[in-house]
């Protein structure tokens, strides 16, 4: 009897030392694709022929587009990676939830950036400094 449970408790060992070496070999590699997105940041724009005058694009998967003069965002979106230097952002309108627009930034040269809505540009921005 008491040598099935040393049995039982040596495989229950190798089992937990096996999980514990996975865990330990995949730990970096998970870490490794947690870095930061290069469209991710606070975004200004450098136009006036802009609707939107500010872009937040948070670390969380949300994104935010705001227009002068007002306080709260107009546009409240998810976004993913679609590339190293471009996110897809999946977009509802503040005012009205129903409507749902999808809208594409592409960050130039790092610290340049450009936003599309069906393939169109429709604004330029700049990532903000502080």
């Amino acid at each position: 009897m008491w040598v099935k449970a040393l049995q039982l408790n040596t495989m229950k060992n190798v089992a937990m030392n096996s999980k514990n070496k996975f865990l330990l070999l995949f730990i970096p590699l998970l870490l490794a694709g947690c870095g930061a997105h290069s469209g991710s940041g606070n975004w200004l724009s450098t136009g006036t022929d802009s609707e939107f005058v500010r872009l937040e694009v948070g670390f969380d998967g949300r994104a935010q587009l705001y227009v002068k003069g007002r306080e709260d965002s107009v546009r409240r979106c998810f976004w993913g990676g679609i590339g190293s230097d471009e996110i897809q952002m999946k977009c509802t309108v503040a005012d009205n939830t129903d409507i749902e627009l999808s809208y594409s930034f592409r960050v130039i040269d790092g610290e340049q950036g450009e936003l599309m809505l069906s393939n169109h540009a429709i604004g330029r921005f700049s990532r903000e400094t502080k």
